[in-house]
């Protein structure tokens, strides 16, 4: 008896000895396609002791960016066996999330099949379908944009007869303006739907119908914001500058606001009614709204919403001018709760201004030498460059944020910031020419 007892101590001892020593706790998370923004995710567990595991999704292999394999203990594809192949590790599955926009689909199915917390979405929609999020605003009496998904080009001019120019076009499952066209007459209307339809969008996917819609006016905000058991904090907010070439909206810059600004009582209340008309009770949520006013009243309508981190995000540059970000939050939310309860209950208010700069190149051509922040580091309020391609790869021309350059992000004063905006544009106008071949 004495000896099973010794041997059982033993191997408790030495049990808890292998965990100290692989220096990770007995539970892992799991990042979907931790790329984009969600390649900051896995260090920020790791820190706190986590062992993180990585899985690509099919619809994020079809992107061909590589996600850092130093982050991650072991990597999955997707595959029938995932869900074995997970449970094979002998660790409590702690959390799984979606690192980028493709990694959505299949986290949420992943999340379901460990009975872990998860959103309320009707299973027979993916979540990304931009005509389900408007028809389910409808359905809960929330303002939606009128549209019609179609690939019959006469059934779009029927509907188009009951609305009023501009009308816009897009995929129903992408990202950012990734093939989104302004449409003011007949004429575009029909190019542009059969630009759309037919095509791939940024995730290899052929568009078999055309989403339209009304185009909505006002000011344009993302919202980012972190959830946990229905409870939902806005961590980000930011005002959107566009530009209309060639029919496509295009960023010039975005600027984070503040829980102070006029509009944000409207626009956390709004966020609360349609998290509960879409579901959304979980983890990290990108909004894009407008505010708008109709014979004189005040309405918010919702351009898309996905459910993961912000994409091309800088958590260094929004960390500095307000100490918390979404992806910090996002990890706190399940590593930290008590964290995530203290912050949900103060006012995040950032401390300096920030602008992220969108660039945007009017060449292609060979890359022969990539820029770096010795080209915009003379600038007063300068804090970061992150441009995506290298030496030696083809820069296109600019046509949406799927292909855009890269970014400059800007902290100080804002009237030191609107300087500089300006400044980047006149560096643009020599950068190009310069770097390529």
């Amino acid at each position: 008896m004495k000896k099973n007892c010794l041997f059982l101590l033993i191997s408790f001892f030495l049990s808890v000895s292998h965990s100290f020593a692989s220096g990770f706790k007995r539970e892992v998370i799991v990042i979907v396609d931790g790329i984009s923004t969600g390649k900051y995710l896995a260090p920020l567990f790791r820190e706190s002791g986590y062992d993180v595991v990585h899985v690509s999704s099919a619809l994020g292999k079809k992107l061909n960016i590589s996600f850092k394999e130093q982050d991650y203990s072991r990597a999955f594809e997707e595959s029938a066996m995932l869900v074995e192949q997970i449970k094979g590790l002998d660790k409590i599955v702690k959390a799984i999330v979606p690192g980028c926009e493709s990694g959505v689909d299949l986290a949420e199915k992943l999340q379901r099949d460990f009975d872990l917390p998860h959103n309320d979405f009707d299973p027979s929609y993916s979540p990304r379908n931009k005509f389900y999020m408007q028809e389910k605003l409808r359905q809960a009496g929330l303002p939606a944009i009128n549209q019609i998904l179609t690939h019959d080009y006469q059934e779009l001019l029927k509907w188009v007869g009951t609305q009023s120019y501009p009308i816009i076009l897009k995929p129903v499952e992408s990202t950012g303006t990734d093939s989104v066209y302004i449409c003011f007459n007949e004429k575009e209307l029909k190019k542009y739907f059969y630009k759309v339809l037919g095509s791939k969008n940024a995730f290899k996917e052929k568009n078999e119908d055309v989403l339209c819609q009304e185009y909505i006016s006002g000011l344009e905000f993302a919202v980012n914001t972190i959830s946990k058991k229905g409870k939902s904090v806005v961590v980000e907010v930011l005002f959107y500058d566009k530009e209309i070439k060639n029919n496509s909206p295009m960023y010039s810059f975005s600027t984070l606001t503040s829980c102070q600004h006029k509009e944000f009582p409207h626009i956390s209340a709004y966020i609360k009614s349609a998290y509960s008309a879409l579901g959304i009770r979980e983890g990290a949520s990108h909004v894009e709204l407008k505010v708008t006013e109709r014979n004189g009243e005040k309405i918010i309508y919702l351009i898309e919403i996905a459910p993961r981190l912000s994409g091309t995000a800088s958590p260094a540059a929004i960390n500095e001018v307000q100490g918390v970000t979404q992806t910090s939050l996002l990890v706190d939310s399940i590593i930290h709760p008590q964290r995530f309860e203290a912050i949900s209950r103060e006012a995040i208010l950032p401390r300096k201004s920030l602008a992220q700069i969108f660039l945007y190149s009017p060449l292609a051509g060979i890359l022969k030498k990539e820029p770096g922040p010795h080209n915009f580091s003379h600038l007063k309020t300068f804090y970061q460059l992150h441009f995506y391609y290298k030496e030696g790869r083809t820069l296109p021309i600019t046509t949406d944020i799927t292909n855009f350059p890269g970014y400059v992000y800007l902290v100080g004063s804002q009237k030191e910031i609107e300087a500089d905006i300006k400044n980047i544009r006149k560096i643009e106008k020599t950068l190009y020419a310069d770097i390529l071949n």
